[in-house]
């Protein structure tokens, strides 16, 4: 049913009490590529956050790298309370 394997790590590392950062990479052997998703979060308050966050995919040529698709998306959330 399934020809290959899937390996992922997460990696989440708190810098200060406001501040962290997260990993996530994956590889697929059956379709050989990785993943990789960066993210760094800033805590502004109670359920308010702006996160950076980069995204990048690319299938493994050989032994070399080749970049196909990545993304840089920066997201702000905030918690109106009535």
């Amino acid at each position: 049913l399934f020809e290959g394997i899937l390996t992922t790590t997460n990696i989440h590392y708190q810098i200060t009490k406001q501040v962290f950062l997260s990993s996530y990479v994956q590889h697929d052997s059956r379709f050989k590529r990785v993943n990789l998703d960066l993210m760094l979060g800033i805590e502004l308050g109670m359920a308010n956050m702006i996160s950076f966050s980069y995204k990048r995919f690319y299938p493994l040529e050989g032994s070399s790298f080749e970049d196909k698709a990545r993304s840089f998306v920066i997201k702000a959330s905030y918690l109106l309370r009535f």
